[in-house]
């Protein structure tokens, strides 16, 4: 690919990056809060504010450096961070969980399935993110 057509083909997922990340920043400021509120009353889960936590500091992250007018490059480069702190908000929980003897099937299943979640809307979401995506996710599963 010559030095055009990649320049071209990095803006263009900047552009998806940009996109998709700032409105999964924003979902996940009006979701984090809904969740965190579950994993209390619902699920009766402890010290998940952590956890939670990273993943809102991931989506103000993401929000705060498109105000710096980042590089196509780093703007996925960033959008990669951001879904990657997703997923090791939901891999930090489903360790609390599973690694706990205190939780049962109910907490499994909603651990699970809010895993699972997070794995698929990253794939729909990262763009540009794709290779630091790819590689941070087999990193964490395998670990």
């Amino acid at each position: 690919m010559n030095q055009a057509h990649q320049s071209r083909f990095l803006s263009e997922q900047a552009k998806r990056s940009r996109w998709y990340g700032a409105v999964t920043a924003v979902l996940a400021f009006i979701i984090l809060p809904f969740f965190y509120h579950t994993d209390q009353t619902e699920l009766g889960l402890e010290g998940t504010l952590l956890w939670r936590g990273i993943g809102a500091l991931a989506a103000a992250f993401f929000l705060i450096s498109l105000i710096f007018k980042p590089s196509p490059r780093q703007l996925n480069t960033f959008h990669g961070i951001t879904l990657t702190a997703y997923l090791i908000m939901m891999l930090g929980i489903a360790d609390l969980v599973f690694t706990s003897s205190k939780y049962g099937v109910q907490e499994y299943f909603a651990v699970t399935t809010g895993t699972l979640t997070i794995l698929a809307i990253n794939t729909l979401v990262a763009q540009g993110a794709r290779p630091i995506l790819m590689w941070t996710t087999g990193i964490l599963t395998i670990a």
